[in-house]
């Protein structure tokens, strides 16, 4: 996904911070199904996007298969479709009649959930998703900011579930270091698309917390990690390029 923005340096570095985050180690060793999430949210997405810019004249079957199986995994999944949409639609923002493809597509794989549409009922209403269920005490607010400006750094939800946050200073340490990264990201990463992916998912996973007064999308918004990790490394790339003219006067060791 990075090349398609960025470079492999900074892709390598993702992976790297991906490889080393606590958060993806932990949540990797759950044997439930949206540690899924990521994996296929990942190949959807560059299925997508890779169709929208290099293959428009055929129909984008490996999105749909993906989007298919995404679908089939968690049904939060719809957050991330709704995603797709929009990149979609700005990607064909020139001939909005290029969007027709991605949207059968898309209805396609919609269409194989239409067997569970009852129990997802069922769930909404009764189940986790309903707001007189017990879940974790979290507020929205910070449950966005955890997953934009915190997830690298820790597996502990309890920073968040239990107001007020447990580990506050950490959050605003860590929070800090990602502003100021992500700053130096922007001039790296200008295409609008990865910022849809990177902003649209936690959005509408925490409007939906606020207005149904649920929480429980909190556990599921590790997808955001990739596009999370990647602006990440482009603002650490851009960072080290800034200073490294200045450690170039000061060399470790000077010849002899």
């Amino acid at each position: 996904m990075a090349h398609l923005w960025l470079d492999r340096k900074t892709a390598n570095l993702a992976a790297l911070i991906i490889a080393l985050s606590p958060w993806n180690i932990y949540w990797s060793h759950l044997a439930r199904n949206h540690q899924m999430l990521p994996p296929l949210f990942t190949l959807s997405s560059w299925a997508l996007i890779s169709w929208l810019r290099h293959d428009r004249r055929r129909f984008p079957f490996c999105y749909c298969i993906w989007t298919i199986l995404l679908i089939q995994t968690n049904y939060f999944s719809f957050f991330i479709l709704a995603t797709h949409g929009m990149i979609a639609v700005w990607e064909c923002r020139t001939n909005p009649a290029q969007l027709k493809k991605p949207a059968l597509a898309s209805a396609i794989a919609v269409a194989t959930y239409i067997p569970y549409l009852p129990i997802l009922w069922r769930h909404l209403v009764e189940g986790p998703m309903n707001a007189g269920f017990f879940q974790h005490a979290v507020s929205p607010a910070s449950l966005f900011y955890h997953f934009l400006f915190f997830n690298i750094f820790t597996n502990n939800l309890a920073d968040l579930w239990y107001p007020p946050p447990s580990s506050m200073a950490a959050v605003l340490t860590g929070g800090l270091i990602i502003a100021v990264v992500s700053i130096y990201a922007v001039k790296r990463v200008r295409d609008i698309s990865f910022y849809i992916l990177l902003m649209m998912p936690p959005v509408l996973s925490v409007a939906v917390a606020y207005i149904k007064g649920t929480t429980m999308a909190e556990r599921y918004l590790g997808w955001c990690i990739g596009p999370f990790a990647l602006l990440f490394a482009a603002g650490l790339t851009e960072i080290y390029k800034d200073i490294k003219p200045r450690l170039n006067r000061f060399p470790l060791a000077t010849k002899s």
